[in-house]
């Protein structure tokens, strides 16, 4: 396929249901704009035993 590997999965699954594609798209955003948070906020969880309350940012979803 010419590209990395990631970029041919993203390339096969793309193919085979667009839809899907676009999650995986707009998680791997969602993730990487909320990292630190995400991080922090399991840290929090793990250091009380307790479920926390975070703050995220979403975006729209990728077209």
């Amino acid at each position: 396929m010419g590209r990395d590997r990631v970029s041919a999965g993203m390339a096969l699954i793309e193919a085979a249901d667009p839809k899907k594609a676009r999650n995986i798209e707009w998680s791997s955003q969602f993730y990487e704009n909320n990292a630190g948070g995400i991080g922090s906020c399991f840290e929090a969880g793990a250091e009380t035993g307790k479920n926390q309350t975070c703050t995220i940012t979403v975006g729209p979803p990728v077209k």
